[in-house]
Parts: structure tokens; sequence; C-alpha cells
């Protein structure tokens, strides 16, 4: 079995504030929703432009300084 890093970057924009929370021990995380948007022209439904957002949830770990 081998193993290796996962990696992902989301560009996009931002849908609220971050926010940044507190751990029990000592550590920060920061979360935070981002949206990309995706547009194509539908040739089945006569060259209709269709528009779709998706929403991601992410979550940061060791956050240095307040936003």
């Amino acid at each position: 079995m081998s193993f290796g890093l996962n990696r992902a970057e989301v560009i996009g924009r931002l849908g609220a504030d971050v926010t940044v929370n507190s751990l029990a021990s000592g550590g920060r995380v920061a979360n935070m929703s981002i949206a990309t948007d995706e547009s194509y022209i539908d040739r089945a439904a006569g060259g209709q432009r269709i528009d779709k957002t998706e929403w991601h949830r992410c979550k940061r770990t060791k956050v240095a300084a307040d936003p």
C-alpha cells in the first residue's frame, strides 16, 4: 500500500466572513464557505445557457493570526 499527499485547490468566492475558533488544546481553526461556478450550453435544451453554483465548506487548522 502506498501513502501520499492529497491536495485540492478551491478557487472561488467567499460566501460569508471567515470564522476563527480556539480549540481546548490551544490551537485555532478557521471555517469558511467558498462558492464555485460552472456554466455551459445545453444543446439538448435548445442551446440554453446553464449556470451552476456549488458550495464548499472548508476548514483550515493552524491559523497564525486574526483575520
